[in-house]
């Protein structure tokens, strides 16, 4: 089976050198992953079109016919598995003499590639998001998360910068949310980052799933301290009004 596809690989390069281009064809627009995608190719005058498909993993079709529609376009419906740059070998007989062409399509998780424009505004929304979280991540670190405590583990003063904390703690979830989609955008429309789509848009969907849950953890949290707080309060409050010392 190798030497076969030496073979084809070999008689290909050879109608490349030896023959001279013959469709004046353009880079084919990019196909979705695992879904339908037509080759088309445009030759009036000829009579047949065969074509050879190949990507990173080797040959997947060789020398298959493709079919005109009767007005010198040729078709060939192809359905690509995998994430990567397809390349597509030809030949015909355009006006009775026989040529070649050259050309590919891109695969990529949307069926579309991101313009130059696109991509810079990616990266610099991704950018901006990334030093946001690295922000709110510095100040929840660095936020009292509990009550102060005396040397024998009492809550002796109520910290009520913590609340602010879980604040930025909830705010933190959907900056990250909007970071994998944009990372996400990135890999989907890139082919050399298309490695990294399927693991950005699990997580991506993961966390979007549970975003209305985590809400509900968020509010349960702040609802618990505020009882903890007010008992401690309490406590406090207590302990003060039985200090026989107090006002002297």
């Amino acid at each position: 089976m190798k030497m076969k596809n030496v073979k084809v690989i070999i008689t290909l390069l050879i109608m490349i050198i030896v023959a001279s281009p013959v469709f004046a064809t353009d880079i084919l627009k990019p196909a979705r992953v695992n879904q339908s995608y037509t080759i088309l190719q445009t030759c009036a005058t000829c009579t047949y079109v065969n074509i050879t498909v190949s990507n990173v993993e080797g040959i997947i079709i060789s020398n298959q016919e493709m079919t005109d529609n009767g007005s010198g376009v040729w078709t060939y419906e192809i359905t690509p598995t995998i994430l990567s740059r397809h390349d597509v070998t030809g030949s015909g007989d355009k006006d009775g003499t026989g040529q070649s062409f050259v050309t590919y399509f891109e695969v990529t998780g949307s069926g579309q590639t991101a313009s130059t424009g696109d991509s810079i505004l990616y990266t610099l929304f991704s950018l901006i998001l990334f030093g946001f979280i690295i922000i709110l991540s510095f100040f929840i670190i660095a936020i009292p998360s509990s009550n102060e405590k005396d040397d024998r583990g009492f809550e002796t003063k109520i910290i009520r910068i913590k609340y602010v904390r879980v604040v930025l703690i909830f705010f933190l979830y959907p900056a990250t949310i909007l970071l994998l989609n944009f990372l996400n955008g990135l890999a989907t429309n890139f082919v050399g980052l298309t490695m990294f789509a399927g693991i950005l848009g699990f997580l991506f969907e993961t966390l979007l799933r549970v975003a209305w849950p985590f809400t509900v953890i968020i509010i349960a949290w702040i609802i618990i301290m505020l009882i903890h707080d007010t008992n401690v309060w309490k406590q406090i409050d207590k302990c003060i009004n039985l200090d026989p010392f107090r006002g002297t």
